[in-house]
């Protein structure tokens, strides 16, 4: 699916664009939409949008400044002009500004569709050129160098200054050795790349997409190490800067939109000639040092880390942190989950995306709330250290507060264990099939992994507790929750299934009626009545 923006300072016009795109023109998604052209520009820029439809005359920025910006940042997009004026002057400005259609209002939808259907073959055809690329070697004079990196691949090794240097230095080598006497791209930048795409398809985009517009040397120096080098000509570092940002950007969606995997680029600063090479290394590295990946941009820069770091760095609110120790205390599942909530929405806001900082934190609200002294559950080493790791591991805010809750929860459940017998493994089986009610996927397996133990060995003590097989007990709590929800008469059988595992809303009702001898739809018009 290829994405539109829409700018217009008519909202009717602009808002009716985008209800007829999205009912008539399934293969587009309308991105967004501005109502003026500054806002258009930026939102070109954070999207990237593969087709512009844009009225000419608008405040902040008219839409013929509005193209020549795009003309020079997002020369690939196809425009569309929507406007008023049937005049020949504008088309000719448009036209020469690479627009691709000029439409006069009102607008002929059917001559819309009609071009859609024209940049769709189009973009197609691209995207389908794109693709057909082979990866070319990864070892060329000039474009891509190959590194193996010794010694071990384990946390310390990965931090130790000295292996960063040694790989920083390899850098340098590589270029060296691909160097010309007539190059005069003297200035250079470093990024690395973190995630689960794959590397030559990865290094495929990158050179596709920047050929022709900076010199791009991509070096491989070991798992989870990946360099590319980005050379210009130091006259050129303004609008290389931009062209870097945008390219990058572009190649993180290609790779979501072709299911690829997800990708994160780190740059660092700009340096001139080779000696300074390894200090952009560093840099980079430092930037990808810095943030959760799951929250971090497409393309983030040392400049952004270092600003971030050297503002004021404030601890939580004391108030913040003694709340939440009394609901891990004394307060029940609910109110410590909104008190969790509260503390990690401060770090959201307060904190930069400063992963380190956020983690210690994390780390020290935990100690905090173990060593209050009415919590006098204990707490092994082993269980310590996996929460420290998970913790470490997290890769997004919302999954690091996820953890931070599961350990809490499991904290109360070793202290109640203190002054009460403790869970059978049939309540806590149903505790846990309750948290997962909805996941169609759910099985004993995911259970016996949370609970660390054998599938085998929870399958036989289930069936000695409850007399019932997993399958059964798990069908027969998601028909009674399905049970209450249809009581209600407020919900619809498609959405009751869907909330209690279920995919097929058929095979839910035919389960459901089996065990109540009634349809969910007779049970739902009779609650209703």
């Amino acid at each position: 699916m290829y994405r539109i923006l829409i700018a217009d300072d008519e909202a009717s016009i602009r808002e009716g664009v985008a209800r007829y795109l999205s009912k008539h023109c399934s293969t587009y998604e309308v991105a967004a939409t501005a109502e003026n052209g500054a806002d258009a520009l930026k939102k070109a820029q954070e999207l990237l949008p593969e087709v512009i439809i844009t009225d000419i005359a608008m405040p902040r920025m008219n839409g013929l400044d509005f193209l020549e910006q795009i003309r020079h940042t997002l020369p690939d997009t196809k425009i569309i002009i929507l406007s008023g004026y049937d005049n020949f002057e504008y088309a000719r400005q448009a036209m020469r500004l690479g627009v691709k259609e000029y439409l006069v209002k009102p607008l002929d939808t059917k001559k819309l569709l009609a071009v859609l259907d024209e940049f769709k073959t189009e973009l197609d055809a691209e995207r389908a050129a794109w693709n057909r690329k082979e990866s070319a070697d990864l070892v060329e004079s000039g474009e891509a160098g190959d590194l193996e990196e010794n010694g071990s691949e384990g946390e310390g090794s990965r931090d130790s200054q000295k292996e960063q240097a040694l790989l920083a230095e390899k850098i340098h080598q590589t270029m060296e050795e691909t160097e010309r006497p007539e190059n005069d791209f003297s200035m250079r930048r470093v990024a690395l790349w973190r995630g689960n795409v794959p590397v030559e398809a990865l290094w495929t985009a990158l050179r596709n997409r920047f050929k022709g517009v900076v010199k791009v040397t991509c070096i491989s120096t070991a798992e989870e190490k990946n360099a590319v080098v980005f050379q210009y000509r130091k006259e050129e570092s303004a609008q290389a800067f931009i062209k870097m940002n945008l390219g990058l950007t572009a190649v993180v969606n290609h790779m979501t939109q072709e299911a690829l995997g997800d990708v994160r680029f780190f740059l660092g600063g700009e340096v001139e000639g080779l000696n300074r090479l390894a200090c952009s290394w560093m840099q980079a590295r430092t930037a990808a040092d810095y943030g959760l990946f799951g929250d971090m941009p497409p393309v983030f820069h040392y400049e952004d880390g270092v600003a971030n770091q050297l503002a004021v760095c404030s601890c939580p609110p004391e108030e913040l942190l003694k709340k939440l120790v009394m609901e891990a205390c004394y307060g029940n599942s609910q109110s410590l989950e909104a008190a969790a909530d509260r503390l990690f929405t401060w770090f959201q806001k307060e904190q930069n995306g400063n992963a380190a900082f956020i983690r210690s934190n994390v780390l020290a609200a935990s100690h905090r709330i173990l060593g209050y002294e009415t919590n006098t559950a204990a707490i092994t080493y082993l269980e310590a250290e996996k929460f420290r790791q998970s913790v470490m591991k997290a890769e997004s805010l919302e999954e690091l507060k996820r953890e931070f809750l599961h350990f809490l929860r499991f904290m109360g459940e070793k202290k109640a264990g203190c002054v009460r017998q403790e869970q059978s493994v049939a309540q806590k089986v149903d505790r846990i099939i309750q948290e997962n009610i909805s996941n169609p996927e759910f099985s004993l397996d995911d259970v016996a992994g949370l609970l660390f133990i054998s599938p085998n060995y929870l399958r036989q003590l289930f069936k000695q507790e409850t007399g019932m097989t997993f399958v059964e007990y798990l069908t027969r709590t998601r028909m009674k929750q399905a049970k209450m929800l249809l009581d209600t008469g407020e919900v619809r059988v498609a959405d009751v299934a869907e909330q209690v595992g279920y995919r097929e809303p058929r095979y839910f009702s035919s389960c459901f009626k089996k065990l109540y001898q009634i349809s969910p739809s007779d049970l739902l018009e009779k609650a209703k009545s």
